[in-house]
């Protein structure tokens, strides 16, 4: 276990640089998904089936790699459960780690399909559209009951490769997680005596509840019931759908959240922040934008804000058409994860009121130049640092083993790290 001091030095950077103070040491990331395994030595579908040295395995790249903070400590699509229940939704690479998600050929919902939607929600989502997709439905009880019971088995290896690998990142390397599993993981170490922050600054502690994710029922009427070309479709031709289908799911949440526990009446705290992703809605006007999702979220938003609580926000696309909407949340309460814009321009755009995570282009592993690599970091922190509100990260994940080579990876965040370091 590494000592806790590390652990807490590095919140008190990231609430630093979130308050624009500048911290003793801008906060250097690492975004990942499926990358890890290029140090590994071996493969995903290799390790899979024992959670416990899948974690390890894929937490291997650690020890060679110091990370301040992450969205999440990792994390794979369970591909071998889709498989398991007869589906190719997720199928798994060439390279036998990454998983993709298959849209090709996937028969969305047809015009009838779209009001009994509306209509009846719980039932669709429930009932009809797993029995529609998943080929396991169609098969004979007993059939059908062993396909279910081997899906089962690997939704929890998952499960408890999520947990240990949080776990391990916080534990034995200090690294502040992002995500609700780093709240969850915070209170599974304390409670078995194996991490703890001991007494912190109110400002630094990290809590043990999660502070919430946020993902519009846009994105999963996208993503899940109509596509990209069928969500385009409607907004030009019958948004009236898009309107009614939003409200219909919005109703069944509220039904369900009704069902669940009370939350506890806990203080919150700055960080793990609370996550909001934006994917559609990054190709949305800003009138949509308001329609379909900001007027909805920004209440929710700014109560947590209100209470101390910061948002990630992660825009997979460009989100500079949607800045005057993020001014309307608390000052410094985001921090905003920027993909595809400027990151010179929309530091200036959004100058102190909230702050940004960037710096390091994707692009750039992949073309492998490490030169190009650190004069676009030292670019990074000389214009973005200054004045705190920013934390040092990529625009995109290195989702794949191919994406990046693992001493060019090294090489740049040892760099990073260096010329993060108060000057």
């Amino acid at each position: 276990m590494k000592d806790a001091a590390l652990f807490n030095q590095r919140i008190k950077n990231i609430v630093d640089t979130c308050e624009h103070k500048e911290p003793e040491k801008v906060p250097v990331g690492l975004d990942y998904i499926n990358w890890p395994w290029a140090m590994a030595g071996t493969t995903l579908e290799e390790e899979v089936n024992d959670p416990v040295q899948c974690a390890e395995k894929y937490c291997t790249f650690m020890n060679e790699i110091d990370i301040d903070f992450s969205m999440n400590a990792g994390n794979y699509e369970t591909f071998d459960a889709f498989a398991a229940l007869g589906s190719d939704k997720y199928p798994l690479c060439a390279d036998r780690c990454t998983t993709q998600h298959n849209q090709v050929g996937y028969e969305f919902i047809s015009d009838e399909e779209y009001q009994f939607l509306i209509d009846e929600f719980h039932y669709f989502k429930n009932e009809y559209w797993p029995k529609r997709n998943i080929p396991v439905f169609q098969k004979p009880e007993e059939e059908a009951y062993a396909m279910l019971k081997e899906a089962a088995k690997c939704v929890r290896n998952n499960t408890i490769f999520k947990e240990l690998i949080t776990e391990i990142a916080i534990r034995d390397h200090s690294i502040v997680p992002f995500d609700s599993a780093g709240a969850s993981a915070m209170a599974a170490l304390k409670a078995r005596g194996e991490f703890d922050q001991g007494e912190v600054d109110e400002r630094l502690i990290y809590d043990d509840f999660p502070g919430g994710f946020f993902i519009s029922n846009l994105d999963v009427l996208f993503d899940s019931y109509r596509g990209m070309m069928g969500i385009f479709e409607d907004l030009i031709e019958q948004p009236e759908m898009i309107t009614a289908a939003i409200e219909a799911m919005d109703r069944d949440q509220a039904e369900e959240f009704k069902k669940m526990p009370p939350r506890p009446k806990k203080p919150m705290h700055a960080l793990p922040p609370a996550t909001n992703i934006y994917n559609i809605e990054c190709f949305l006007s800003p009138s949509q934008f308001d329609e379909y999702f900001f007027s909805g979220i920004k209440p929710k938003l700014t109560a947590l804000a209100e209470q101390g609580k910061k948002i990630y926000l992660k825009g997979e696309g460009k989100i500079k058409h949607l800045l005057p909407f993020l001014k309307e949340l608390p000052k410094e309460s985001l921090i905003i994860q920027i993909d595809d814009d400027d990151i010179f321009e929309m530091k200036k755009l959004i100058g102190d009121y909230h702050s940004i995570c960037c710096g390091m282009d994707s692009a750039l592993y992949a073309i492998g130049d490490y030169q190009r690599c650190i004069d676009y970091v030292k670019k990074s922190f000389d214009e973005l640092a200054p004045g705190g509100g920013f934390l040092f990260y990529q625009n995109k994940p290195l989702f794949s083993p191919s994406d990046a080579d693992p001493q060019l990876v090294k090489d740049v965040m040892a760099f990073a790290h260096e010329y993060a370091v108060k000057k």
